[in-house]
C-alpha cells in the first residue's frame, strides 16, 4: 500500500501545475460602414495605410482587398493592440502583424469596410516561440478613424 501511495505522489509531483495556455478571442468590431462613395473610401484607405507607414503587398489587379506586408512591432505595441497568451514567467519580446482590408459598396453613398488582422507575438523567456494573438480592436478603430478624418 505504501508503494502505491508513493507512486501516486511521484506522478502528482512530476505532473506539477502544468496548465494549457488558452486564449479566448473576445468579440471585436471588424466591420464598419462609412457614409461615402466606394472610390472615395478606397483612396482614403490607401492614404491612411501610407500615413501609418504600412507597406502594401503588390497586387496583380485592382480589387476590393488590400493587404499589407508583415510589420514588426516592439512588445509595448504588441500588448497594446493584442491579447497575448498567459504563460507564467513569459517575457514578450516583439510582435508582428499584417492587415487585410476588404471594401464593398453598399450603395452609391456608403461603403462597407472589413479589417482582418493576423497578429503573432514572440515569447522569448520560457518557450522561445511565436504565438497567435487576438486583436483588441485598437488598430481597427484607429484605422477607421483615420479613414473617416480623410473623408471630411
Amino acid at each position: 500500500m505504501k508503494t502505491v501511495v508513493f507512486l501516486v505522489m511521484i506522478v502528482i509531483f512530476m505532473s506539477g501545475c502544468a496548465t494549457t495556455n488558452y486564449l479566448v478571442q473576445l468579440p471585436v468590431q471588424s466591420e464598419f460602414v462609412i457614409a461615402a462613395p466606394y472610390e472615395s473610401v478606397r483612396l482614403a484607405v490607401m492614404e491612411s495605410i501610407a500615413d501609418l507607414g504600412l507597406p502594401i503587398e503588390p497586387v496583380d489587379k485592382e480589387g476590393e482587398a488590400l493587404t499589407t506586408q508583415v510589420v514588426t512591432v516592439p512588445w509595448e505595441e504588441l500588448v497594446r493592440i493584442a491579447e497575448v497568451p498567459v504563460i507564467p514567467d513569459a517575457i514578450w519580446y516583439e510582435g508582428r502583424y499584417a492587415l487585410e482590408i476588404f471594401l464593398s459598396a453598399i450603395d452609391e453613398e456608403s461603403t462597407r469596410i472589413k479589417i482582418t488582422i493576423d497578429i503573432d507575438g514572440y515569447e522569448g523567456n520560457v518557450t522561445k516561440k511565436w504565438y497567435i494573438c487576438f486583436s483588441r480592436g485598437v488598430l481597427e478603430r484607429e484605422i477607421v478613424g483615420l479613414i473617416e478624418s480623410k473623408l471630411k
